[in-house]
């Protein structure tokens, strides 16, 4: 193999690796958020609103479509009252209650 063939097997093997992060972490976000708001009866409208984004947008995100900025996520943090990685983590997701 030569340098060139092993720096574009590498790339893409780093590119599969961190695509598949990325869609757990999308999921564990999505989970999180819709869980969230479901125990605070908040609808999508409502999130949306004291959000500061499109009902569209949150739904995109329940259903892990679209990435979170930070900026988003310390913001959903603070419109849910919690700290900013029970939105990230993934035993969050499978509480029921606080």
């Amino acid at each position: 193999m030569s340098f060139v063939e092993y720096i574009l097997w590498r790339t893409r093997a780093l590119t599969r690796r961190l695509g598949q992060m990325a869609g757990k972490a999308r999921t564990i976000i999505a989970k999180n958020v819709r869980r969230l708001r479901v125990l605070r009866k908040m609808t999508q409208e409502d999130l949306a609103a004291a959000a500061e984004v499109d009902r569209s947008y949150v739904s995109e995100i329940e259903n892990a479509r679209y990435s979170v900025s930070v900026d988003l996520i310390e913001k959903l943090a603070d419109v849910f009252g919690v700290e900013i990685y029970e939105l990230l983590h993934p035993d969050t997701a499978g509480k029921s209650s606080d």
